[in-house]
């Protein structure tokens, strides 16, 4: 096929929105474990299937799990599994296998299971199991800048940058109240979750799923620095410069915010997907007891398979569905080693139509936002596999100021990262990647949150995108015209998304006119006039103009599941925005032609560029200084 046609590309890619999953039921009859494997051997030699992307059938097993079984034959592998029904006695089910289980995952009706090779076909041929996969390795999504040591910083900038500090100042809001849940290598109890100028710790909710440990702590550093990013109160940054204010100078976005520490990465910085899901399904078991109204995941793993099938993301849709917005990083893989833009390198979960994927921003350390672009490291979309434009947002990403774990791995490889607000003391430390963007985001949703406590996961992810700003800067040489697929709807606007989120009328019934005021499609930041992108990633399309926000569309109810193309309804409504027919998109630099991907598997295939283990499993990579600084 001459992919690098337009007509090929529409036809070879498509425009309609994949089908959601939909559960298989299991019969009424009971099924015993002597059933199963009475079926498995029935249906041994042929691959079992599932229903997947776009209605085909796709083998229960996926490829990455299958392709180790044959390599191991008979040795034990560990897989997650996820069943047709939640009433399975899962441990009985195994050992007809021999399979030992490891842990039930029930969020996505699954548990882990080391299982011989040669098994792993059989069980996925019982009428009990939907779909077996390999339990992946997941990291944190940040690195080290380049720009020597940090020694003094001014200011971090970036909440101002993206007009946080308006919320705060305007209208008081500051996260009081709301759980934001950081999902990652722990979190170091530090002054700076105190209450501002208090004693009182804002850490409210501790689980260890790596190491079962009571009280919070964090071996590697990344997860400190996220949460900090998030809610950090600026209680070690009270130096002066914001004289009058009642913050530091170093803050999260939402600095009065609860933080619900989930310890799912080692103190290597690495784990599995697994404990990210269980993880995941703890927040959402005790939301309601901590409030927990945001999920940030500043980590992630090489997509294998559909969004609709992968266990990461099935649970994080899961963790949509029951009221949490979940705000995930798009990787740092928008170049290679040797500084060539890559397209196709978006995270799993970030792939996932549901949550809200971002992206990093570069603000060179000022608070205008007109000479803000796209980071090069940032990962470029579209998604592997299911071919959506993300990310959806950006914020910034590069250089970001935020705590320090003293003595902690990531501390001790990087000492020239430290930074000192007061000459004396290195209380803070800078990184850059998406996973520094992801809690700024996250942030800023829960002041949202906190303004209108009743606004639902959609409806937040419409405001974040809707208010965003385009950016035309020309000084990233690497991504000239910055398409969709490179930077979404553009860089985050708080105080934009307040302003539009406070015109909604809440109670207003599906399919009703809820606007209770009449937006400006603008606000300033900083002095300067930022014009709202007013548009929208849904599925394969972009919707765009006045009338994605007029009405209160099905697509925003509660239970909706972002990316189902038909709860948009009539298309006339929106008008016809196709996303491969916006020259501004598919036009970008030659995309196509020029970086691989039309050759489908070529660009995650190329196992020098993504399969290589050292990019993730090298722990000399956080020390490469030439990598991901911008």
């Amino acid at each position: 096929m001459n992919v690098t046609s337009p007509e090929a590309f529409k036809k070879w890619w498509g425009l309609s929105l994949l089908p959601l999953l939909v559960a298989v039921m299991c019969s009424g009859r009971m099924v015993t474990a002597d059933d199963d494997q009475r079926s498995g051997d029935r249906d041994l030699g042929r691959r079992s299937k599932v229903e997947g992307r776009r209605g085909e059938n796709r083998s229960r097993v996926s490829d990455d799990l299958d392709e180790e079984c044959r390599r191991r034959k008979s040795g034990l592998v560990r897989a997650i599994v996820c069943f047709t029904d939640s009433d399975i006695n899962v441990r009985r089910f195994a050992d007809s296998y021999d399979g030992k289980v490891r842990r039930l995952l029930p969020l996505i009706d699954g548990a882990v299971i080391d299982l011989p090779g040669n098994k792993v076909e059989r069980m996925a041929a019982s009428n009990r199991v939907y779909s077996v996969h390999r339990d992946r390795s997941v990291n944190p999504t940040a690195d080290s800048p380049t720009g020597g040591s940090f020694g003094s910083f001014p200011d971090d900038y970036d909440t101002e940058a993206v007009g946080a500090n308006q919320i705060w100042a305007n209208t008081g809001h500051r996260g009081t109240g709301v759980g934001v849940a950081v999902l990652d290598t722990g979190i170091h109890p530090s002054p700076e979750f105190n209450t501002y100028g208090g004693t009182q710790s804002r850490i409210r909710g501790w689980f260890d799923v790596v190491n079962g440990l009571p009280q919070p702590y964090d071996d590697h550093g990344h997860g400190t620095h996220v949460a900090g990013i998030v809610a950090g109160s600026g209680n070690l940054s009270t130096d002066g410069l914001h004289t009058g204010t009642e913050y530091g100078s170093i803050t999260g976005t939402a600095p009065d915010a609860d933080i619900i520490a989930v310890k799912v990465l080692n103190a290597a910085g690495g784990g599995a997907v697994s404990n990210v899901i269980e993880g995941i399904g703890w927040c959402v078991q005790n939301r309601f007891a901590l409030n927990i109204r945001v999920l940030n995941l500043s980590l992630g793993h090489i997509p294998q398979e559909s969004y609709v099938t992968d266990p990461l993301c099935r649970a994080v849709r899961a963790a949509t569905s029951a009221g949490i917005v979940v705000v995930a990083s798009a990787g740092n893989k928008g170049k290679d080693a040797n500084g060539v833009i890559r397209y196709g390198g978006i995270n799993s979960p970030g792939i996932e139509p549901s949550v809200i994927t971002v992206g990093a921003a570069n603000t060179y350390r000022t608070i205008s936002r007109w000479d803000d672009t796209v980071t090069s490291f940032s990962s470029r979309g579209p998604t592997y596999i299911d071919h959506l434009p993300k990310p959806d947002v950006l914020a910034p990403g590069n250089k970001i100021a935020s705590l320090r774990v003293p003595g902690s791995p990531l501390d001790n490889a990087m000492p020239q990262n430290r930074l000192s607000v007061d000459g004396v003391n290195e209380d803070y430390f800078v990184l850059s990647g998406s996973s520094m963007a992801t809690p700024q985001v996250a942030g800023v949703a829960a002041l949202l949150v906190q303004a209108r406590p009743t606004l639902n996961p959609n409806t937040i992810k419409l405001a974040l995108t809707y208010t965003s700003e385009n950016l035309y800067a020309q000084a990233q040489t690497l991504s000239p015209g910055m398409s969709v697929i490179t930077q979404g709807t553009g860089l985050l606007n708080a105080i934009g998304a307040y302003e539009l989120v406070s015109c909604f009328n809440l109670n207003a019934p599906l399919g009703a006119n809820w606007l209770d005021g009449t937006p400006y499609y603008s606000n300033v930041i900083n002095g300067d006039y930022v014009n709202w992108s007013q548009s929208v990633l849904f599925g394969t399309r972009r919707y765009q103009g006045s009338g994605v926000i007029e009405r209160r569309h099905s697509a925003l109810a509660d239970q909706a599941l972002w990316g189902d193309q038909a709860l948009w309804g009539d298309q006339a409504l929106w008008g016809d925005q196709a996303l491969w027919g916006d020259q501004a998109l598919w036009g970008d630099q030659a995309l196509w032609g020029d970086c691989g991907i039309g050759a489908d598997q070529a660009l995650w295939g190329d196992q020098a560029l993504w399969g290589d283990q050292a990019l993730w499993g090298d722990q000399a990579l956080w020390g490469d200084q030439a990598l991901w600084g911008d």
